[in-house]
């Protein structure tokens, strides 16, 4: 099995998508809200629930919420791993972890590693012409 390269520059990931997240967070609990996501290159372009419903090629990395105490269930992260790794037959370049933890604030905190150990950089990209190109969480 191959293993994951982590990505050198900062991953950006597009607005809608990033909504689509945070509204996943806010309606289901941390055993509900987990699932893949897809892109190319360093894009973030959508998430999906389960692996089967994209295509493999694009899957880059896997989400998941934490509790109300912003911790991750490992075992979750885990599954998720094996999940990904048994349609890729490689490992995630990327976890990015929705920590739920703050009233009304959702928070998106990227690593490289399933230990979440190394944090990586994440940008928004806008989707449309009504904000700049680009902008920091």
């Amino acid at each position: 099995m191959q293993t994951a390269t982590a990505p050198t520059q900062e991953l950006s990931i597009h607005r809608h998508c990033m909504q689509q997240l945070i509204h996943e967070s806010l309606i289901f609990d941390q055993a509900n809200c987990h699932g893949f996501l897809s892109g190319s290159g360093v894009l973030i372009e959508s998430s999906s629930r389960t692996a089967q419903t994209t295509d493999l090629s694009s899957l880059m990395g896997i989400y998941l919420r934490t509790d109300e105490q912003g911790r991750v269930d490992h075992k979750q992260s885990a599954l998720l791993q094996q999940q990904f790794a048994n349609v890729t037959a490689r490992q995630p370049d990327f976890y990015l972890i929705l920590q739920c933890g703050h009233k009304g604030r959702t928070d998106a905190l990227l690593f490289s590693d399933v230990e979440l150990s190394h944090p990586l950089e994440l940008d928004m990209l806008e989707d449309g012409d009504l904000y700049p190109a680009s902008s920091s969480r």
